[in-house]
């Protein structure tokens, strides 16, 4: 009886699940010797594994998840689960498999097994399929150019298929250059086709059984299998500034806001987020994280030409975003109501609750006094405000902002402000390590910046006060992701 063999990933997330690389989280020695531990441990005992599929998973609602003696320990590659789902029927939601190999190393793997009757193999089927799931989805607006390196993968597609088709004429010196090209040049490319034709290199360079060829497809796996790794995506999101600041995209632009009617960017706004908001499974709620949504969208297989017209709309949006002054974050579907001219692009409007001197004076029962203590985010264990962390942390930041060129740059309530951006971050690490409270006082960030940090408010304390302290609580929603690559690298360089 055929058997089918799987490779389970994740154990290191799954031995320690509050482990999050996103929120800045580093892997100490001791937590992946745990994981060797418990590698070492499924070696040993060889416990049975239940495979189980995700359909609920918002990046890859493909997944399936792998649970061993009642608790997660994985899930299967991504590039093998539509043979997973040969497993899986409408009377039999879940698989038992056995435990075939161990990878006992550092953040290892593992492999499992299952027997496969007749009538699982007739059930076998490629999920990736999945050009229907995008059949109704349409973009009215015309597609960014098209770089020339994209354009020239589909040359360089051609050539080894030429060179494929013809294994006892194969030069290997010349494959190893056309398929390093095509590597690297469809290194952003996570479409149906790409994904599809890297797959299908793979197992030809396999069938050719040439040793010198066998580094092009370790290339290629670890491409497969690392394409949207948020690890990975924030030095692969290069390639986007790249695209969002090339003098293409000031001509597209141009040539976009001639075309409209009027010069009314929040229509323009709903136009684009009109045709975002047809993309299937809700995708549009992860615009607000870019290296997210590209993720989610590499789990989809997204046809080639649908993925083009989506990098069109995104690369629109963020400009438009960017013209308005607000964050690059899914909106409500009423919130495109058209301001008056002299608003658009202004500071960012308030939500309808108490300000943050209002409510404290409320809270106190009287109004402040002018020899009222002020508010700190940092305080000693008498709650009373701890001047020498305050000192070391206003010091860093400082340091931080003139290393950054944005030490002279004023503060105001644009949420696309540099200095607010980047106190946000710094927040999120302070709370994290319990330096500052969970609930944050915009009156004590105010102080910070302002008298601790001495830098330049162009609006008034309680204004600025709402701000800081909404934009902490949508730190998620602010695409932040640059920062927070820069600010941990800042941090780990004052360790070192």
């Amino acid at each position: 009886m055929p058997e089918i063999r799987l490779k389970i990933k994740g154990v290191h997330y799954a031995v320690h699940p509050d482990y999050n690389p996103k929120n800045g989280d580093v892997s100490t020695e001791e937590m992946e010797l745990e994981t060797i531990e418990r590698l070492r441990e499924l070696d040993e005992r060889r416990p049975k594994v239940i495979l189980v599929p995700e359909p609920d998973n918002p990046v890859d609602p493909k997944a399936v998840r792998a649970w061993c003696e009642g608790n997660p320990i994985g899930r299967v590659d991504a590039g093998q689960t539509s043979e997973a789902y040969c497993l899986f029927n409408d009377s039999c939601k879940m698989a038992v498999v056995q435990i075939d190999s161990v990878e006992v190393q550092q953040r290892g793997n593992f492999f499992v097994k299952a027997e496969l009757s007749e009538e699982a193999l007739s059930r076998k089927r490629s999920i990736f399929d999945t050009k229907d799931h995008w059949k109704g989805w349409r973009c009215d607006i015309p597609k960014f150019p098209v770089p020339e390196a994209w354009e020239s993968c589909r040359v360089l597609e051609f050539l080894m298929e030429e060179i494929l088709s013809n294994p006892d004429k194969i030069q290997v010196s010349e494959l190893e250059n056309y398929m390093n090209m095509w590597i690297d040049r469809s290194l952003h490319d996570f479409s149906l086709e790409a994904m599809s034709t890297r797959t299908d290199y793979i197992q030809k360079i396999s069938d050719l059984g040439d040793e010198r060829l066998m580094p092009l497809a370790k290339r290629l796996e670890k491409q497969i299998t690392a394409i949207c790794g948020d690890h990975r995506m924030v030095y692969r999101m290069a390639w986007w500034k790249n695209l969002q600041n090339s003098a293409a995209m000031e001509s597209y632009w141009d040539k976009w806001r001639s075309g409209q009617g009027e010069d009314n960017l929040k229509k323009d706004l709903h136009k684009v987020d009109t045709c975002l908001r047809r993309m299937p499974d809700d995708l549009y709620s992860f615009i607000g994280n870019l290296s997210e949504l590209f993720s989610a969208l590499r789990y989809r297989g997204v046809p080639r030409d649908i993925l083009w017209n989506i990098y069109t709309l995104l690369l629109l949006r963020q400009r438009i975003c960017r013209e308005l002054g607000i964050a690059m974050k899914p909106l409500p579907i009423n919130a495109y109501g058209v301001e008056p001219e002299e608003t658009i692009g202004e500071e960012d409007q308030m939500d309808e609750t108490p300000d943050e001197c209002t409510s404290e004076a409320k809270a106190s029962g009287k109004a402040r006094s002018k020899g009222r203590t002020p508010e700190s985010l940092f305080k000693n264990e008498d709650g009373e405000r701890d001047d020498a962390l305050t000192g070391e942390w206003a010091t860093l930041f400082v340091e931080y902002l003139t290393l950054h060129k944005a030490m002279n740059k004023e503060i105001d309530t644009r949420k696309d402000n540099y200095v607010s951006r980047t106190f946000v971050v710094f927040y999120q690490k302070w709370k994290k390590s319990g330096l500052v409270s969970t609930q944050s006082n915009g009156n004590a960030c105010f102080q910070f910046l302002h008298e601790d940090c001495g830098l330049t408010l162009k609006v008034g304390k309680c204004t600025y006060a709402n701000h800081i302290r909404k934009m902490i609580s949508e730190a998620k929603e602010l695409d932040l992701w640059d920062i927070e690559s820069n600010v941990n690298a800042f941090l780990k360089s004052k360790k070192e």
